[in-house]
This record gives structure tokens, sequence and C-alpha cells, in this order.
């Protein structure tokens, strides 16, 4: 993983990230959006679902992503939401009403019908306080997203950093030793090995250090029989040796 310096402290990772998809395909920030943190990412997600080219597919993520379910029994006992998922819920549905998404390429397998209608049938006067639309109940048709092998997160080291910048476990950072050596069966074997014979040296390092503490506890009682011996043949004979 990259190392953490005051710069990277400093820097606004969430505007990296929108720079960095600002010229990307939708395909691409659907990627994005599926591997982002939450909980330091409502800029980038805001920025994608206010985007005329972003997809149905991954508006339709973002909203359910936002637990429209608990929103929903909010809104119905009275209060008014305001957290930031509300937030991102709220631009979805009134993005989605206007017609505002175009872009229906991708898809979006899961399907949010039942159990939406059973939470809206569990209501007071059973009315829907959203009134999502039924095409966004999903499931949506489509393709998988189209991602380059260079624009991937494990292959881009770019792309990387800005994911770990905003709180996104990666895996090894590309580049790095461990990074090559997952890729490269020789470098992987050559590892292994290296790494079997440090286990194999820490293994007689420990048979080692057990024995020889061993010895020296068996030696110094062995002493002084041998000892005791002598001094027990020169107090019967006389003679010491």
């Amino acid at each position: 993983m990259p190392a953490i310096t005051e710069d990277d402290d400093e820097r606004d990772h969430a505007q990296a990230m929108i720079d960095w998809l600002a010229d990307k395909d939708p395909d691409v920030w659907f990627a994005v959006t599926q591997r982002l943190n939450w909980d330091s990412s409502f800029r980038v997600l805001d920025w994608i679902i206010s985007q005329p080219g972003c997809d149905k597919a991954n508006a339709a993520f973002v909203f359910w992503a936002a637990e429209p379910l608990h929103h929903l029994r909010l809104i119905a006992a009275g209060e008014t939401p305001s957290s930031e998922g509300f937030r991102l819920l709220d631009t979805v549905l009134r993005n989605w009403k206007a017609g505002f998404y175009k872009r229906a390429e991708l898809a979006w397998q899961e399907s949010r019908r039942t159990a939406y209608r059973a939470a809206v049938a569990a209501l007071p006067g059973q009315r829907d306080p959203l009134s999502v639309p039924e095409d966004l109940l999903g499931p949506l048709d489509g393709r998988l997203p189209n991602i380059p092998h260079e624009l991937r997160a494990e292959n881009n080291v770019v792309l990387y950093d800005l994911f770990y910048g905003l709180g996104t476990a990666m895996g090894w950072r590309p580049g790095s030793p461990k990074w090559l050596e997952a890729r490269d069966p020789k470098l992987r074997r050559k590892a292994e090995l290296a790494r079997e014979r440090v286990a194999i040296q820490d293994l007689m390092r420990r048979i080692l250090g057990f024995w020889g503490r061993a010895a020296l506890w068996l030696a110094v009682p062995g002493a002084l029989i041998i000892i005791g011996a002598f001094v027990l043949r020169w107090m019967i004979k006389g003679v010491l040796f």
C-alpha cells in the first residue's frame, strides 16, 4: 500500500477522484461507484449522479444503496431526513422522474419491487411518500461495464491511490513487489521458496535453541554426578583420580 505523507493528508481526495473521472466513460463511473467507501465519497457519488451521461444502472445502484426503505419510514413518521444518503437518494429520484438519465446501456440485475411494495403496504394509508417510479424498482436489462485493463484499480496506480485516499482497501498497490509477485508465476514461486527457506531456518533455530537449552540443563547435573563420583572415590580410597 502507498505510504501516507503530509501531502496526502492535505489533499482533497474527493475532488481528485472527480477530476480523474471527468474524462472517463460512464462505464468507468459505474465500476468506480461500486467500490467507493461511502463514508468519505459523498461528493464523488453526487457528481456522478448529477452528470447527464450517468447510466440508469449507476443511478439505480446509488439510489438503493442509499437505503430508501429506511428513509421511507422516516418520512411516513413525519421526519425530514437530512443525511448525505438521503440527499443522494433525492437527487436520483428527482432526476429519474424528470427524465434526466438518458443513457440505459448497463445492467442492474437486482429487483427491489417486492421488498419496496411490502414496505409501502406496511405504512399508514399504504401511500408511498417517495413515489418511486416503477422502472426504478429494477431490474434493468443491459450489458456489463466495459472497463479497459489499464483503467482497473488493480492495474492503475493513479486510481488505486485515489481509492486508497478515500478509504477503499484495494489489495497490493500496482507495481509493488507483492503485486508483481501475484501476476508472475516465476516470481510467485521464487517468493514461495524464499518463504519456505525462512520458515525452515526459523524452525531449525527453534529446535537448536531448545536442545541447546536442554543440553545446558542436562550438563549441570551430569557434571555434578561426575564430580560427586570422584569425591566419593577419594573419600573411600583416598584416590581422587
